[in-house]
C-alpha cells in the first residue's frame, strides 16, 4: 500500500537494485538467470526483515511488491509450483546432462524443469569463400586431372577415339582432318608454351567423351555426320583453347578474340557449352 513513490525514491531504489542484478549477471551463466535474482536482492531482504517503520516509503513500495510475488508463487498460497531455472551443463549423445567438470546432473531435476533456456545448436562450419587465388588453384587441379587420364594422352591416337574414326570408313579421311583442323587452331590463336599442346589434348578428350555418350545412348558407333561436323569441331576447339588460357595464360587473349580467330560465333559455342555440361552431368 501507500502513496506513489517520488522521483528521488526511485532513482535510488533503482541504483541500489543496479549493482546487485550487474553482479548477478557477471557471476551467473545466461542459463541460470531468472525472476529470483530480483527476489534475493540484499536491500529488499534487510528490508523485508526490518521493524515496520522503519523503511522508506521506496523501499516499501518494494517490498509489498516482493510479497506479492513471492505469495503469489508460494506453494501454499496458490497451489503452483514456482519456476525453476534450467539445470546447468550440457545435453550429452546417451540423453543425460553434464556439468562443465563432467559430473552429471540429476534428471528428475532436468525433467521437472519447466522453463529453460532451449539449447543453441552449434553453427557449422562452413568453408572459407574461395579466394582469386584459392579459385585459380582448383580450376588447374581440376584440369590437370581431367588431361592426365593415360587413355586421352596420344590424343587422336587414343584408343577408343580411334575406334570411332574407323568407323566413319573413309580411309582416315575423317582422323586427318580432325588433326588438321586442330594442328591449325593452335597455330591460329599464335600462343607459345604448352597451351597448344594442352589444349589438343583436351580436346580429343573432350570429343571421345561425346562420342562415348552418344554410343551408350544410341547403341551404335558410327557418328560420320557428327565427326564431318566443321563448325562443331571448331566451336569445340575454341571451348577447349578458352579453357586452358583461362588457367595457364588468362591475360594473354581475351575469348572474344579465340572465337574471332577460330572463326566460331556465339551461338556455336553456346550450343557447345550446353552439350559438354549436358557430358559432365551424366558422367
Amino acid at each position: 500500500g501507500g502513496g506513489a513513490m517520488s522521483e528521488s525514491e526511485v532513482t535510488d531504489t533503482c541504483t541500489i537494485l543496479s549493482q546487485h542484478l550487474s553482479t548477478k549477471l557477471i557471476a551467473l551463466p545466461l542459463s541460470q538467470l531468472d525472476g529470483r535474482i530480483l527476489l534475493e536482492s540484499p536491500h529488499l531482504i534487510e528490508r523485508d526483515k526490518a521493524p515496520s517503520g522503519s523503511s522508506s516509503p521506496a523501499a516499501e513500495a518494494i517490498s509489498g511488491t516482493t510479497h506479492t510475488v513471492t505469495n503469489a508463487g508460494s506453494p501454499s498460497k496458490s497451489g503452483l509450483k514456482p519456476p525453476l531455472s534450467p539445470a546447468p551443463g550440457r545435453r550429452v549423445d546417451d540423453g543425460s546432462y553434464r556439468r562443465d567438470d563432467d559430473s552429471r546432473v540429476d534428471d528428475s531435476r532436468v525433467d521437472d524443469c519447466r522453463f529453460r533456456t532451449p539449447d543453441r545448436k552449434a553453427r557449422p562450419k562452413l568453408a572459407p569463400p574461395p579466394t582469386p587465388i584459392t579459385a585459380m588453384q582448383q580450376d588447374h587441379a581440376w584440369l590437370s586431372r581431367f588431361v592426365g587420364d593415360e587413355a586421352c594422352e596420344h590424343g587422336a591416337l587414343d584408343a577408343n577415339l580411334a575406334r570411332f574414326l574407323t568407323a566413319c570408313a573413309d580411309d582416315n579421311a575423317t582422323r586427318t582432318a580432325i588433326t588438321q583442323r586442330a594442328e591449325a587452331a593452335a597455330a591460329a590463336l599464335g600462343v607459345a608454351g604448352g597451351v597448344p599442346a594442352l589444349g589438343k589434348r583436351l580436346y580429343y578428350r573432350l570429343l571421345r567423351d561425346i562420342c562415348v555418350q552418344e554410343e551408350a545412348r544410341l547403341k551404335r558407333c558410327n557418328f560420320a555426320p557428327l565427326l564431318k561436323d566443321a563448325q562443331m569441331h571448331r566451336a569445340l576447339l575454341a571451348i577447349s583453347f578458352e579453357m586452358v588460357l583461362h588457367v595457364h595464360a588468362p591475360l594473354v587473349k581475351p575469348f572474344a578474340q579465340v572465337l574471332r580467330s577460330l572463326e566460331v560465333s556465339e551461338f556455336e559455342v553456346l550450343v557447345m557449352i550446353e552439350n559438354i555440361h549436358n557430358l559432365f552431368e551424366l558422367s
